[in-house]
């Protein structure tokens, strides 16, 4: 009949390719498991990072230490992120710049759930920059912002290349750039700036 030829051939495939067959089946339970392991894993650390900045004192010293541990060994978490950011926030404050950028700088590029902590860390290496007159490096990072795809902030983007275009001296691109932040930012706080900045350019080249 036709089930015991179907039956046939599946018995004789089953022969020729049954180590091969083991195989893969062995190869998909691996890698089940193992990235069910990973997702719990992950889990577990950012529960724990979590834990320890909960416990961390509001101030002074241990406060610091701590979060420096917590950047430290959980550098793939959100938590661990958040603590870097915090480090870096404080030497920028104390105009600690070169310790702010080591803590800055890898969280530049973060995705997903942590990619607004990528993009204030990007915002402010290129403050520091400005900061230390770096007006070229400060540039580069405020252009690479303003043509990001996901960034939903590019009026202040195009404001900031303005402003470091007028640091510069170079007023005509400064104008372009405050002109597009006028135009991005309808509505928003940045506009007002950028129009007070055009009214000045243009008060000063009168």
């Amino acid at each position: 009949s036709t089930q015991d030829r179907i039956l046939q051939q599946w018995l004789e495939f089953w022969e020729r390719n049954r180590l091969q067959i083991i195989g893969a089946l062995v190869l998909v339970v691996l890698v089940f498991v193992g990235w069910g392991g990973t997702i719990y894993y992950q889990g577990y650390r950012e529960d724990k990072a979590a834990a320890l900045y909960a416990a961390l004192p509001q101030e002074g010293d241990l406060r610091r230490e701590g979060l420096e541990s917590i950047a430290r060994d959980y550098t793939k978490t959100g938590t661990g992120a958040f603590a870097a950011f915090q480090l870096g926030r404080e030497d920028y404050e104390k105009q600690h710049y070169d310790q702010a950028l080591k803590w800055y700088q890898p969280l530049m590029g973060l995705s997903g759930k942590q990619a607004m902590i990528g993009a204030m860390s990007q915002n402010n290496v290129a403050m520091i920059y400005e900061a230390e007159g770096e007006w070229g490096k400060a540039l580069e990072i405020y252009q690479q912002m303003a043509t990001d795809a996901a960034n939903v902030a590019k009026a202040y983007s195009y404001y900031n290349m303005g402003r470091v275009a007028q640091n510069m001296g170079d007023s005509e691109e400064a104008r372009r750039w405050f002109q597009m932040a006028l135009e991005e930012g309808t509505g928003l706080p940045v506009a007002d700036r950028a129009r007070d900045r055009l009214l000045w350019l243009n008060i000063g080249s009168q």
